[in-house]
């Protein structure tokens, strides 16, 4: 009888967890936070945004556009941006942290970054024109290459 409840209570807590964990929905790019807005005018303002939803989960909302060109953004909740990974152009100079930009330089000069993702406390993961992979510490050293 105990198993058979454990059973049940387990079933029903994955059941709660995959009902609430695909909250995805679109949304007007005007309903995105101010600071993902400001990044867009900016660097992206030569293109249109093709689609822009907001994914909110249990503990965390995140807000996701595709621009026509392919492009792809990811901000967190207060509009930060989380990931960039761009098709046709290079990742905008002024997004890269300068001692990253400075790395990648000198190993792989001319060579453009094409995807940046930043994990809050883990460092930076890059992915270049080349399909190299270079993944940074939090400190921004240089930490494996792929």
């Amino acid at each position: 009888m105990k198993k058979w409840m454990i059973l049940c209570l387990a079933l029903f807590l994955c059941g709660v967890s995959t009902a609430r964990a695909d909250r995805d929905r679109a949304i007007d790019p005007g309903q995105m936070p101010a600071r993902a807005q400001s990044l867009l005018r900016t660097y992206f303002s030569e293109m249109k945004v093709a689609l822009a939803k907001v994914d909110s989960e249990w503990f965390e909302t995140r807000y996701e556009m595709v621009l026509t060109d392919g492009t792809k953004l990811e901000f967190d909740r207060r509009g930060d941006w989380v990931e960039i990974a761009c098709r046709s152009v290079a990742v905008p100079d002024d997004l890269i942290p300068e001692a990253i930009r400075q790395k990648v330089g000198e190993l792989y000069r001319d060579v453009p970054v094409m995807k940046i993702e930043r994990a809050e406390r883990r460092g930076y993961e890059v992915q270049l024109s080349n399909r190299i992979t270079l993944k940074f510490d939090a400190e921004l050293k240089l930490i494996d290459i792929d």
